[in-house]
C-alpha cells in the first residue's frame, strides 16, 4: 500500500515538473528549451551555512502544502507550490537579482523551477541538492 502510495506520487510529482517544463518552454520569451539552462546545485550544508549568516536569504520551497504540513519547512521559506510557480512569479520580482535557493523534497522539482526562474530572468538561483530530505537527515530545524 505505502509503495502504491509513494508510486503514485512520484508520478503526480514527475507530472507536475513536466508540465512546468512544457509551459514554460511554449510561453516563454526566451529561446531554448529548459533542459539546456545551467543551474548551479548546492548542498543542504552550504545552504545552512549561508542562513546561519543571512537569516533573510531567500529560500523557495516549490513542495505542496501537504509536504509542508506534513514533513514542515524551513524557516523563513517563501512556499509557492512548483504547480503555481507561473502563475505567482511576480512575487518574486524583487529578488530578480538577488541569490535564490530553491528546495523541493530531493531535489528534482527544485531544479526544473530553478531552470524556469533563470529562464524569466532571475540571476543567482540555485538548486538544493538532495532538498528536505537531506535537510532532515542531517537535523537541521523545520518549522510546522
Amino acid at each position: 500500500m505505502i509503495r502504491k502510495m509513494l508510486a503514485n506520487r512520484m508520478f503526480i510529482n514527475g507530472m507536475a515538473v513536466l508540465l512546468l517544463l512544457i509551459f514554460s518552454q511554449s510561453c516563454g520569451k526566451q529561446k531554448g528549451t529548459a533542459s539546456n539552462v545551467v543551474v548551479t546545485n548546492v548542498s543542504v550544508h552550504i545552504l545552512k551555512e549561508k542562513l546561519d549568516k543571512n537569516p533573510k536569504l531567500l529560500v523557495l520551497d516549490v513542495r505542496t502544502p501537504g509536504e509542508h504540513q506534513r514533513d514542515g519547512y524551513i524557516r523563513g521559506a517563501k512556499r509557492i507550490p512548483i504547480s503555481k510557480l507561473s502563475r505567482r512569479i511576480q512575487e518574486l520580482d524583487e529578488y530578480k537579482n538577488s541569490e535564490i535557493y530553491v528546495i523541493c523534497a530531493v531535489g528534482q522539482r527544485s531544479l526544473a523551477a530553478s531552470q524556469y526562474l533563470k529562464q524569466k530572468g532571475f540571476t543567482r538561483v540555485f538548486n538544493v541538492a538532495g532538498g528536505m530530505v537531506d535537510w532532515k537527515k542531517n537535523r537541521y530545524g523545520v518549522t510546522r
